[in-house]
């Protein structure tokens, strides 16, 4: 989720000055009451409570706004995942991730916590709103106390909106600007952001095949109310149905299975220096991506499409990644392979896992930086390799697709 320009930053301030206007004004400022002083609040977070603990403790907006000004919280890219515990293990956040944590700090503290999303034809944003008494409540972290220097409480992120959902579009209508009137969607859902499942909803027009992207849970999905939809879009929602398990803010299919080394051991792999014995040791897809994201971290960055050459200096290539992964994996699943993208002037490598009679498919590439896993929504699973490997080109936009199955020995484990 990319921030917008300034004009969206002006609006919503603009929209501030709704708060505590007409007969409701009363409940406006029973909704910002405290829970905590400055001084408790500031203990527990010297305390260094637990992101459960944090959940159980933090019950109005106005207290979640100045623990996270005690904590430290400030904005950052939400490329490691969009995960409220991760964000709250990262301390930032950008909207998707600080909408997430907010949701569940409040989840279950007033009598309804939401997320507004409103999509342009290049990006998206996604924010809070909270129903108290009958009165709706927008609140934005990110265009309020939330900044990259950190958090300032004294920034509101309240926008009164109503008494209903379609209160709070209103206001953007009489506010809107050139930013606001140029939105192409708006939606509303009840449901936690963080939801460990990979349906999507796609936005697309159908004039030029521009797509934009966000992934919702099932149980978002039941609960959104779409306001705003402009003529020549539709909202499509795709679910491959896979169950799924979420652990370091990474949703994995059940089916990969869990972790099974410490960060110690895959640190002693690496220093060992013997590609055998790390394929050996690693068998799960998470294990076989902690190590490689362990490696990317001091890598040489050559230019490297080898297995062993990665494992032991990292690559700069896609494909490069690809191979260390299949190499760690091979004798895992019942069948890995590779998936080859390609365009005139461009190329792309994806994994593909087989297990349980379906591929699985995913860039392993993007583990650099701080970005882990892409595998969401029916282009990234399907009982036929390269139907995949076709779902995957026409999804990325290259010309051509194949699929080539893992030609790596399997290494015994069992010494």
């Amino acid at each position: 989720m990319r921030k917008r320009c300034i004009a969206l930053v002006l609006c919503l301030l603009a929209l501030a000055t709704l708060v505590g206007c007409g007969g409701d004004s009363a409940k406006a400022v029973a909704f910002k009451q405290r829970e905590y002083t400055d001084e408790e609040i500031q203990a527990l977070a010297d305390a260094g409570i637990s992101f459960t603990e944090a959940c159980e403790k933090i019950s109005t907006v106005a207290d979640a706004a100045q623990f996270l000004e005690a904590r430290g919280y400030s904005f950052a890219p939400d490329d490691a995942g969009t995960g409220a515990e991760l964000r709250y293990q990262l301390n930032n956040g950008g909207c998707v991730g600080t909408s997430a944590l907010i949701g569940a700090l409040l989840n279950g503290d007033y009598d309804e916590v939401g997320y507004v999303y409103v999509f342009w034809l290049e990006s998206e944003h996604v924010f809070n709103y909270v129903k108290q008494d009958g009165v709706y409540y927008a609140c934005d972290f990110i265009y309020g106390p939330v900044t990259q220097s950190g958090t300032d409480a004294r920034r509101s992120s309240i926008r009164y909106s109503g008494e209903s959902l379609s209160g709070l579009f209103d206001a953007y209508a009489q506010q809107e600007g050139d930013d606001i009137g140029n939105a192409v969607a708006i939606m509303y859902t009840t449901a936690y952001y963080g939801d460990p499942t990979m349906p999507t909803v796609g936005l697309r027009d159908s004039a030029d095949g521009h797509q934009s992207t966000i992934h919702l849970s099932d149980a978002e999905k039941d609960t959104q109310q779409i306001l705003l939809l402009r003529d020549g879009y539709t909202f499509t929602f795709t679910s491959c149905e896979v169950e799924c398990y979420s652990t370091d803010g990474v949703c994995y299919p059940a089916v990969f299975g869990e972790p099974q080394l410490t960060e110690e051991e895959i640190t002693a792999l690496l220093d060992s220096g013997d590609t055998a014995e790390m394929a050996v040791t690693v068998s799960t897809v998470p294990d076989a991506l902690r190590l490689l994201k362990a490696r990317q971290q001091d890598s040489e960055d050559i230019h490297s499409q080898d297995a062993e050459t990665t494992l032991l200096r990292g690559s700069n290539q896609p494909r490069g990644w690809v191979e260390a992964l299949l190499y760690l994996l091979a004798g895992d699943y019942e069948e890995s392979g590779r998936i080859d993208l390609y365009s005139s002037s461009n190329y792309g490598a994806y994994a593909a896992i087989a297990q349980d009679g379906l591929y699985y498919a995913f860039d392993p590439f993007e583990i650099r930086g701080d970005c882990w896993l892409a595998l969401s929504g029916e282009n990234y699973v399907n009982a036929d390799a390269q139907k995949l490997a076709d779902m995957l080109r026409t999804a990325c936009g290259f010309s051509t697709s194949d699929y080539t199955a893992n030609a790596y020995p399997v290494l015994s484990k069992e010494d």
